[in-house]
């Protein structure tokens, strides 16, 4: 099945062509200020941040709703996926009696009350899966930095998703997201940067678009490999 590009990374592009649009529309009206020019370049690139992360819940809420719809098992889920899920408060809490208290009364009183919850489902592959709940997924890795988006795809799998995405793209774009990152902190503290100048801030937007689309087909792979690909957000 061929790759299409997910919902919400059609959204995301639309969103960043609307701002290279804004950007273009301002600086050829001789009637705006620069100051108000660069404040556009500026909202640019904070509003691309958000839109990334916009991006990610997005996604995930997505493809985990389409995933719950289902009637898939344990089976068509990739493992590492499977572990963040079965992790749940009722195993930890258990674990805490056992190592921290050294009382196994406790721990197997704790799991024993909790033999018959469905996240046990998990770990057989002929069981409907419970409900899964997408914020598990990206809860404290939406920001875009390179390490929130290894660990973020590491939880569905990916080992290192920018080694997947640089194979696929014979380029460096982990080092494109630290740069762009860089731009973000500079602008955050102090405003647009004098020797930036809106052609750098397009082809930034433009560069970070290019790996998310990217980022994009690498997941799809991995869904269409290790799962159902009916579940694909699109």
């Amino acid at each position: 099945m061929p790759y299409k590009e997910s919902i919400p990374l059609q959204a995301f592009i639309i969103e960043i062509n609307t701002m290279i649009s804004v950007i273009k529309s301002s600086y050829q009206n001789a009637s705006i200020s620069l100051d108000t020019k660069k404040y556009v370049l500026s909202c640019s690139i904070m509003l691309c941040s958000a839109k990334i992360e916009v991006y990610i819940e997005d996604f995930f809420n997505t493809w985990i709703a389409n995933i719950n719809a289902s009637s898939l098992t344990s089976a068509l889920l990739p493992n590492n996926l499977k572990i963040l899920y079965l992790n749940q408060p009722f195993l930890s809490n258990a674990y805490k009696k056992l190592i921290l208290e050294n009382s196994e009364p406790k721990f197997i009183d704790l799991l024993n009350n909790e033999l018959s919850n469905n996240h046990f489902n998990l770990t057989d592959p002929v069981k409907l899966l419970p409900r899964l709940y997408p914020s598990v997924i990206y809860q404290n890795k939406k920001y875009p930095s390179p390490e929130n988006l290894i660990a973020l795809y590491n939880r569905i799998g990916i080992k290192n998703i920018f080694i997947h995405i640089n194979t696929i793209s014979h380029s460096d774009l982990k080092s494109t997201l630290i740069s762009f990152n860089n731009i973000r902190t500079a602008i955050s503290h102090n405003g647009i940067p004098v020797e930036i100048n809106d052609s750098d801030i397009i082809e930034t937007l433009k560069k970070v678009k290019r790996i998310f689309t990217f980022i994009d087909k690498a997941v799809y792979n991995h869904i269409n490999l290790q799962s159902a690909i009916a579940t694909w957000p699109s």
